[in-house]
């Protein structure tokens, strides 16, 4: 009895130092985010070509994709098939926000904001207990490393304003602490389910519940039946946003097809896409200047850090570069290297490809297992460097959001 006491003291003792330690970083990295939204929204002026406004807010958290967020969460879905329409932005986020909402008397911005940072939060505590629980061995700054990668990296403001990205961060947390501890399989794809409700590269999630079950099999037969039950469960999310659209639009993937109006390049053949993608196309014709989608023609500025389309293919390769590392290295689990390997590759083969690179630095920034290996490299930087390093990444962050704020293209 008094060791189970013991053993439940210091896993309280653990949860709290965690808590503490998300709530500093936290904290510490948001007060930058809110001086670029204080610069940016009252300093800058606006960029000169704006994303959608729907009058249902005017804050500059809630730009770009956050006015669709905001129209959800206020007004519903709409579907109209030569126009855009809100039918592509996933349920969750925008169901949860307006909940809150209707619950508190905020207004569903200020509610979808809270519920950003609420996420962020809870990720980075359960990433600081994650980090403790698999590499007890590693050195025991490590956790402190790993918050300051997920809190200073520039395009972590978007986990922090009314954008789903900090949802899905938790969701992604919930489900590797999850699967670490070896929680029921039905819990761990109840999360994932919420995930693909949330976004569609939640279904990156459901080959790490395969994989899972595949190392506690007791026979190929158990597994199949397992498999056969946990993979629709894993699915719930999608497969009800779907039924949803079928029911109201008669087009269980009027998602897909809303997106199609934002595509850059017309449809092609599932050979010419593959060659492409293999060719590195999409992120060549970036960066050449005789080509109708380099960055500074649809950007329409010649200064790089006015959008983050001159770098987008800059972050999916660092990602990219720092997942292969971790799994030749084997600092990364197999469910580590899957997840984060197919959170880049699923939004290259598809927006990647139809948008030349659009939003990819936006998606590579949930591939959360780059932040631990990040936190191996940095915690063997020499001080200066690692004081320089994180000095430019916090100026770019603040600088970033002012931007945000100010309708520049960081979508």
């Amino acid at each position: 009895m008094d060791q189970t006491d013991s053993l439940s003291s210091k896993s309280v003792r653990s949860w709290l130092d965690c808590i503490i330690l998300g709530l500093t970083y936290y904290y510490l990295t948001s007060l930058i985010v809110a001086l670029g939204f204080l610069f940016g929204g009252d300093l800058i002026n606006p960029a000169g070509t704006t994303g959608h406004r729907f009058g249902d807010t005017s804050e500059t958290y809630a730009n770009w994709d956050g006015q669709w967020y905001v129209s959800i969460a206020t007004r519903g879905y709409h579907y109209e098939p030569e126009r855009h329409s809100s039918v592509a932005f996933f349920p969750a986020y925008p169901l949860i926000g307006g909940l809150l909402s209707r619950v508190t008397g905020l207004k569903p911005d200020l509610s979808l904001l809270i519920l950003s940072n609420a996420s962020f939060l809870a990720a980075m505590i359960l990433t600081a207990r994650y980090v403790s629980s698999t590499r007890p061995d590693e050195d025991p700054r490590l956790a402190h490393f790993v918050l300051l990668s997920m809190g200073l990296t520039p395009t972590s403001f978007f986990f922090r304003v009314a954008y789903s990205e900090g949802l899905f961060l938790a969701l992604l947390m919930l489900v590797l602490y999850g699967l670490h501890r070896s929680a029921r399989p039905t819990m761990i794809a109840f999360f994932v389910g919420l995930a693909t409700a949330t976004r569609p590269l939640g279904v990156a999630l459901i080959p790490s519940i395969a994989i899972h079950e595949w190392k506690r099999r007791t026979g190929i037969r158990s597994f199949a039946l397992r498999m056969l039950f946990l993979i629709p469960l894993s699915s719930w999310g999608i497969l009800a946003y779907m039924g949803y659209l079928y029911v109201q639009y008669k087009d269980p993937i009027a998602f897909a097809h809303a997106q199609k109006i934002w595509r850059l390049r017309p449809e092609s053949s599932l050979m010419d896409r593959a060659v492409s993608l293999i060719a590195l196309e999409p992120i060549r014709a970036i960066y050449d200047s005789n080509n109708r989608f380099h960055w500074e023609k649809i950007s329409r500025t010649s200064n790089p850090i006015l959008t983050l389309r001159s770098v987008d293919s800059c972050y999916f390769l660092a990602a990219g570069a720092l997942i292969v590392y971790g799994a030749i290295k084997r600092r990364l689990s197999s469910h580590e290297v899957v997840v984060s390997a197919l959170l880049l590759l699923i939004p290259y083969g598809t927006i990647g490809y139809e948008q030349y690179m659009q939003s990819m630095a936006r998606y590579s920034t949930t591939a959360m297992p780059i932040y631990m290996v990040l936190g191996l490299i940095l915690i063997r930087t020499p001080i200066p460097v690692l004081a320089f390093l994180t000095a430019i990444s916090g100026f770019l962050l603040g600088i970033d959001t002012a931007l945000f704020s100010a309708w520049f293209l960081l979508i």
